[in-house]
């Protein structure tokens, strides 16, 4: 398991355009500054 999610986080950059799509997606729900990136260390 640790393994899974350390792949996972390797693809989880500020230049990923996965990244930056979601944070976007997260923004037009009405989330910003902090709460983005809890949202994202969730996954």
């Amino acid at each position: 398991m640790i393994r899974h999610h350390a792949w996972l986080t390797e693809s989880v950059t500020a230049y990923s355009p996965d990244t930056t799509s979601y944070l976007d997606a997260l923004s037009s729900f009405g989330l910003s500054g902090p709460a983005l990136h809890v949202q994202l260390d969730r996954m």
